[in-house]
C-alpha cells in the first residue's frame, strides 16, 4: 500500500542540488515529509542547523518544527554521544525556523543600515487600530492637498464617485482598497502602468491587452453559455409538448452558437446587432407547466441583461477614453497617500506589518550591497512550508535568499485560502508547470481519514474544481488512496443532512451584495439546533465532545452556536473577537475610560453608574434625574452631593492614573469592585484581554492620552486568525473554530455548516479592485449622473468573481478534509430543484456551498455519501452533563457564559449606594436564592444566608421548605434553571424551568411567583400559557413520564397545579 508513497518520500527528503516542490492534498503528511528532510539534513548529512532556512505560515508551526528536530535529536544523543548534535541541540532556539515575517523582521534589522531606518523604527510595530488612525489622516491630508491644486481630474473624479459635495468617504475607501492592493505588488509603479495601459486609447475592443481582452471574452462567453444552459434544458423536456411552437427556440439556439462563435474572434458589434434580433423572437407560452414557465422566466432574464448590457462598439471604446484620466487621478491620489503614510511613520519611529517583507526585499535587491548573497551563501537548504499561501513579495524573498538548486518546497493549491492576505496560488500553479526547472512530487496517500471520507472527497471536488474556465482542477494526481490499515472502513459515510425548510420572502435580498454568507437569523437558529441534536446524539453514543468540532464560514456563526449550546449544556470552546463593540463589558470599560477623560460627559457617566462598576438600579438614577432637574449641574456635580463615596473613587483614580501607562490604567479599572473576576465570562475576558494587548501595543509607540486610546479602539475591526484555537486537547469540550482557523488541524468527528447563500463582489461599488486587472468602474454620464456598465468593468467583476468563487471551493475541501471518522454535513433545502447538473452554470448562480453538496449528494449513487432530508428539530434534550444537583457537580472547563436573565448575585459591592430592592429585584434575587437551595438540595448555606435582604424574604423561603409538599421533592432529582427550546405554537421558544423534580416515572414542575395577588386565580390566568409550554416540551422529551406543572406562590405561600 505504502510502497510509491515511500519512494516518493525518500526522493524528496534525499534528492539535493535541485529545487523540489512536493504537492499533497489534505492529510497527506507534506508538512511531515519537510520536517522529515530538515532532520535528515541535521543529524545524517550533519549540515548545521543554522545553514537551514525554514519558514512556515504559522507561529505553532515552527514551533512545532523545532520541537519535532528537538526531540529526534535527543533520541540519537541517548544512543550514542555526538558533540555535532550536541552543539546543534544548543542552536536550534536561534535558528532560522520561523516564520516569513520574523524571518524578514531579522533581516531588517540586521541590516538597517541599508536603507538608513533609524534602529527605533525596526523595533517599533505599528499596532493595526493605529495603523488605521494615521491612515485616516493622510486620506484627509492627500483629499485637501488635491483641493488646494483643484486639478479638473481632481475635479471629474470627485463628481464621478462623491453624490454629494464635500462627502469624500467613497473617494477615500476607493483609496484605501487600491493601497491595501498596491501594497502588495513587489513593483507597485509597474502595476499603476499596467491599469492605465488597459485605459489607452484604442480603435476597436480587439485592440485591449492582454490579459484584459482574453478575461473580457471570457465573461462574455459566460453569459452566453448561462442562456445556452437554460435553453438547452428547455428544448430537451419540452420538444414533444410545444411541438412546431419550439421553432422559435431552436432560432434562438442557432443564434446564441453564432454569437460565442463572434466572442471568441473579439466581433463585439455583430454580438450587438444579434443579441437585439434574439431580443425580438417570441417564445410560446404554456398554461399549467410551472417548470416551463420558470425556465422561460430565467432565460428571458439571462436575454434582457445581455442586451441591456451591450451598446455599439464605438460607444464601449468611447467609455474606455472617458475613464482614462479618473484611474490615472485615483492611482496618482493613492501614491500621494502612500508617500505620506510611509513618512508619517517614519516621522514616528514605527513600521507596519506590510513594511517587514518591503523593507527586507529592499535590502536583499539593493544594488550597493550585496545581502542576498550573503544569505545565499550562508544557507545551505531553503524549505518552504505551505506554499500555495506564498504572496508575489514572499516568492522574490525566497528566490533571493536561495541558490538556483537548494529550495524545498510543500504545499497543496487546493488549500490555499487567503487570497485576503495576498496569496498568489498561480505560483504554485506555474511552478507545477514548469517541470524542467523543478522536481514536481506528488504524495498519493491521505493518513488521516478513513476510506469513506477519503473517497468521499475524491468524489466531490473532481466535480466541484473542474469546472470550464477555473484555474483550479482536480486531476488523477489529486487522487488519494488511504495508506494505513486503520483507515479502512469503519461503516460511516459521509452524510448530508439536508433540513426542509421553506425560506420565506426575503425583501431585503440583493443579488448585488457583497461577501454575505450568512442566512436569515431563523435559518442559522435552524441549523445549530439541529447540529447540537446531532451531538447530543453521537455523545450519547459514546464519543467525548472533545471529539467533536463544528467548522463555520464566518465568526458571526458562532453566536449562533454558542447560544443554543447553552441552551443544552453542551460544553464548548468558541476563540473570537466577533462582536467587539457590542460586548457589553467592553462598552463599561471604554464609559469609564470616556468619565475619567470627561467627568461631564453625562452619557458615558450614567451607563457607567448602572454597570456592574457601581450597580446603581434604574430607579435610583430616575430620582437623581428628577432632583437634578432644577440644578441643571452635570451628573458629575449632582452626584458630588448625592454619592459622595463613588466621586471620591473616581477622583482617587484620576489623580493615581496621572503618570500610569494605557495598560496600568486599564488593569486598574479591570479591579474596581473586582470587575474582570465576578462580572466576566470567558468571552467578556477574551475582549478586555485584547483591549489590554491593544493598550501594551499603543504603550509601545510612546506615551498616548486616554482620548487617544479611544480614538484607535473604535478603530478596531473584528480580525480573521489563522491560527488555532488555544485550548487544551484534553478538555472535554466542543470546538467551534471557522475554516481558517481549522487549517492544519484534525478531528475525529467534523460538523460542516454550510452556508446557503454566496455573494461575491459587491456590484454596488463606484470602483473595484482587482490585483490582476486593476480598476474597473461603472460608466457616468455627467451631468445627468446616468450609469452603465461597460466592457472592462465587466471583465473586472467577472475575474474577481471566478478567483472568489474557486477560493470558496478550496475552503470547502479544507473544512471536508478535516475529519478522522465521522463527517457531518448539514445544510438547507427551499423546494430547490436537486435534478441541477454541477457544471459551470450551476456554479455561477452563486448559491453557496450547501446547494453544492445538496446537489452532488442527491445525485450521487455511492455507498460512501449519504443524504437524507429532515424536519426542523423541535426540542433537544439536555446533555447528561447539564448541572446536576444532588452533588453539585459543575463543567470543568467552564466555558459558558451565565444565562442573561439571572445572572447570579455573587458579589455585594463595597459602594451599596441604597437599600431599597425593587419589586424586580427582589424577584431576581429570591429566584437566585431558591436556586442555591435546590443546588445544595434544600438546605441552607452562607451563600444562601449572604443573600437575605430583610426578615420577610427569609420567611417566605422558609414557608415553602416547610411545606408539605416540598418534602416529597427531596426524594427526587431536582434541576434548576432547567434550558429548553421548543418548537411550539409554529415558533421556537427558549424557556428556563425554575424546578425540575425527576423520578423514573415522573416529571414535576415548579414555577416560583413572587407578585402580589389575591388569589390564586389571578395567578393562573396570569401563567396558564407559560405552564402549558413548559408541559409541551417535557412531554416531547419524555413521552414516557407524566407531566405535572405547580405554580408556587411565595406571597400566599401555596402550589397551585396548573
Amino acid at each position: 500500500m505504502l510502497t510509491r508513497n515511500n519512494q516518493i518520500s525518500s526522493l524528496a527528503i534525499n534528492t539535493l542540488n535541485k529545487n523540489i516542490l512536493v504537492s499533497a492534498s489534505a492529510g497527506a503528511g507534506k508538512t511531515k515529509l519537510l520536517i522529515d528532510r530538515l532532520i535528515k539534513r541535521i543529524t545524517v548529512d550533519k549540515i548545521p542547523v543554522n545553514k537551514i532556512l525554514a519558514l512556515t505560515f504559522t507561529e505553532a508551526a515552527a514551533f512545532e518544527m523545532k520541537d519535532r528536530l528537538r526531540t529526534e535529536i535527543k533520541k540519537i544523543l541517548l544512543e550514542a554521544d555526538d558533540a555535532f548534535l550536541q552543539n546543534q541541540l544548543s542552536l536550534i532556539e536561534t535558528a532560522s525556523i520561523s516564520t516569513i515575517h520574523s524571518f524578514c523582521l531579522s533581516i531588517v534589522k540586521d541590516y538597517s543600515y541599508v536603507l538608513n531606518l533609524n534602529p527605533k523604527l525596526v523595533n517599533n510595530l505599528l499596532d493595526e487600530a493605529i495603523k488605521k488612525s494615521y491612515l485616516d489622516l493622510c486620506l484627509d491630508q492627500t483629499i485637501l492637498a488635491a483641493i488646494d491644486e483643484n486639478h479638473q481630474d481632481f475635479v471629474l473624479t470627485v463628481e464621478t464617485l462623491c453624490n454629494r459635495a464635500h462627502q469624500f468617504d467613497p473617494l477615500k475607501k476607493v483609496l484605501t482598497t487600491i493601497m491595501n492592493i498596491r501594497s502588495g505588488k513587489v513593483d507597485p509603479d509597474a502595476w499603476d502602468a499596467q491599469v492605465l495601459q488597459f485605459y489607452d486609447p484604442i480603435d476597436t475592443l480587439k485592440d485591449l491587452p492582454e490579459p484584459l481582452l482574453t478575461i473580457v471574452k471570457e465573461a462574455l462567453d459566460v453569459d452566453i453559455q448561462q442562456m445556452q444552459h437554460v435553453l438547452n434544458q428547455i428544448i430537451d423536456r419540452y420538444t414533444l409538448i410545444l411541438e412546431a411552437d419550439i421553432e422559435p427556440w431552436h432560432e434562438l439556439q442557432k443564434l446564441l452558437i453564432l454569437i460565442e462563435k463572434l466572442i471568441e474572434h473579439a466581433e463585439f458589434d455583430r454580438v450587438y446587432s444579434l443579441l437585439k434580433t434574439a431580443g425580438t423572437i417570441k417564445t410560446k407560452t404554456l398554461k399549467d407547466e410551472d417548470e416551463y414557465k420558470e425556465l422561460r422566466l430565467v432565460f428571458n432574464d439571462l436575454l434582457k441583461e445581455n442586451v441591456e448590457f451591450y451598446i455599439p462598439e464605438p460607444l464601449f471604446v468611447e467609455d474606455i477614453g472617458r475613464q482614462q484620466p479618473i484611474v490615472r487621478q485615483l492611482l496618482r491620489l493613492t501614491d500621494d497617500l502612500m508617500v505620506r503614510y510611509h513618512n508619517m511613520k517614519t516621522d514616528q519611529l514605527v513600521m507596519d506589518f506590510d513594511d517587514m517583507e518591503k523593507y527586507a526585499l529592499a535590502i536583499l535587491t539593493a544594488p550597493d550591497f550585496d545581502v542576498a548573497r550573503v544569505y545565499q551563501a550562508t544557507f545551505e537548504d531553503v524549505l518552504v512550508d505551505e506554499f500555495q499561501d506564498t504572496s508575489d513579495i514572499q516568492h522574490e524573498i525566497i528566490k533571493c535568499v536561495s541558490r538556483h538548486d537548494n529550495v524545498f518546497r510543500v504545499g497543496d493549491v487546493k488549500q490555499s485560502i487567503y487570497q485576503f492576505r495576498n496569496a498568489k496560488p498561480q505560483l504554485m500553479r506555474d511552478l507545477i508547470e514548469q517541470k524542467d526547472d523543478n522536481m514536481v512530487l506528488v504524495l498519493p496517500n491521505n493518513f488521516r481519514s478513513v476510506d469513506e471520507i477519503v473517497r468521499a472527497n475524491n468524489h466531490l471536488f473532481e466535480q466541484l474544481m473542474n469546472i470550464d474556465t477555473f484555474e483550479d482542477v482536480y486531476l488523477d494526481d489529486d487522487h488519494v488512496a488511504i495508506g494505513l490499515d486503520e483507515q479502512k472502513s469503519k461503516g460511516f459515510p459521509v452524510e448530508l443532512d439536508i433540513i426542509d425548510y421553506e425560506r420565506e420572502a426575503d425583501q431585503d435580498y440583493d443579488e448585488t451584495n457583497t461577501m454575505v454568507y450568512e442566512e436569515s437569523n431563523q435559518e442559522a437558529l435552524i441549523k445549530t439546533r439541529h447540529i447540537a441534536n446531532r451531538i447530543v446524539e453521537l455523545n450519547k453514543q459514546g464519543y467525548k465532545f472533545k471529539d467533536m468540532c463544528v467548522l463555520v464560514r464566518t465568526h458571526s456563526i458562532k453566536s449562533h452556536l454558542r447560544t443554543v449550546f447553552d441552551d443544552v449544556n453542551i460544553p464548548y470552546f468558541i476563540d473570537t473577537k466577533s462582536g467587539f463593540f457590542m460586548s457589553q463589558p467592553i462598552q463599561d470599560v471604554l464609559s469609564f475610560l470616556k468619565v475619567l477623560n470627561d467627568s461631564h460627559d453625562d452619557i458615558s457617566f450614567m451607563g457607567l453608574m448602572m454597570s456592574p462598576f457601581f450597580q446603581l438600579n434604574f430607579d435610583a438614577l430616575a430620582s437623581e434625574a428628577i432632583a437634578n432637574k432644577e440644578a441643571r449641574l452635570t451628573y458629575y456635580e449632582h452626584f458630588k452631593q448625592a454619592y459622595p463615596l463613588i466621586i471620591d473613587q473616581i477622583e482617587n483614580l484620576k489623580r493615581n492614573i496621572k503618570k500610569e501607562t494605557l495598560a496600568q490604567i486599564l488593569q486598574r479599572l479591570y479591579q474596581v469592585n473586582d470587575y474582570y473576576r465576578l462580572h466576566c465570562d470567558e468571552q467578556a475576558k477574551i475582549n478586555l484581554d485584547y483591549l489590554l494587548e491593544k493598550a501594551h501595543a499603543i504603550d509601545a509607540q510612546g506615551n498616548h492620552s486616554i482620548m487617544y486610546f479611544l480614538d484607535v479602539v473604535a478603530n478596531i475591526q473584528d480580525e480573521v486568525s489563522s491560527e488555532a484555537i488555544a485550548v487544551s486537547s484534553d478538555a472535554d469540550v466542543v470546538k467551534v473554530m471557522t475554516i481558517h482557523q481549522s487549517k492544519g488541524l484534525q478531528f475525529k468527528v467534523v460538523f460542516f455548516y454550510s452556508n446557503s447563500r454566496n455573494h461575491i463582489v459587491d456590484l454596488r461599488e463606484k470602483v473595484i479592485v482587482d490585483p490582476e486587472l486593476g480598476l474597473g468602474m461603472h460608466t457616468l454620464l455627467l451631468p445627468l449622473r446616468l450609469q452603465r456598465s461597460n466592457i472592462i468593468r465587466k471583465a473586472i467583476e467577472f475575474n474577481m468573481i471566478k478567483q472568489e468563487l474557486q477560493e470558496q471551493i478550496r475552503l470547502l475541501y479544507v473544512a471536508l478534509t478535516r475529519a478522522r471518522e465521522r463527517l457531518i454535513c448539514v445544510s438547507i433545502t427551499n423546494k430547490e430543484d436537486l435534478r441541477e447538473p454541477m457544471n459551470q452554470y450551476t456554479i455561477y448562480k452563486r448559491k453557496g456551498n450547501g446547494h453544492w453538496l445538496n446537489l452532488l449528494f442527491v445525485q450521487s449513487h455511492v455507498p460512501f455519501l449519504k443524504y437524507q432530508i429532515v424536519s426542523p428539530t423541535h426540542a433537544i434534550a439536555v446533555v447528561d452533563q447539564k448541572k446536576h444537583m444532588k452533588d453539585d457537580r459543575v463543567l470543568e472547563p467552564l466555558m459558558k457564559k451565565p444565562k442573561a436573565k439571572a445572572r447570579p448575585v455573587t458579589y455585594v459591592p463595597s459602594l451599596q449606594l441604597t437599600p431599597y430592592v425593587s419589586p424586580t429585584e427582589f424577584g431576581t434575587l429570591i429566584h437566585k436564592i431558591l436556586e442555591l437551595l435546590i443546588d445544595n438540595h434544600l438546605s441552607f448555606n452562607k451563600a444562601v444566608m449572604d443573600l437575605m435582604v430583610d426578615e420577610n424574604m427569609q420567611s417566605q423561603i422558609q414557608q415553602w421548605l416547610q411545606h408539605p409538599m416540598t418534602q416529597p421533592l427531596k426524594a427526587m432529582t431536582l434541576l434548576s434553571e432547567y434550558p429548553c427550546i421548543t418548537y411550539y405554537e409554529d415558533q421556537y421558544q427558549q424557556i428556563y424551568i425554575d424546578l425540575l423534580a425527576q423520578s423514573e416515572t415522573q416529571n414535576i414542575i415548579v414555577d416560583f411567583k413572587s407578585d402580589r395577588v389575591a388569589d390564586e386565580k389571578e395567578l393562573v390566568a396570569r401563567y396558564q400559557a407559560q405552564l402549558d409550554r413548559y408541559k409541551h416540551t417535557l412531554n416531547v422529551l419524555y413521552p414516557q413520564h407524566e407531566t405535572i406543572a405547580y405554580i408556587y406562590s411565595l406571597h400566599l405561600n401555596q402550589y397551585i397545579q396548573v
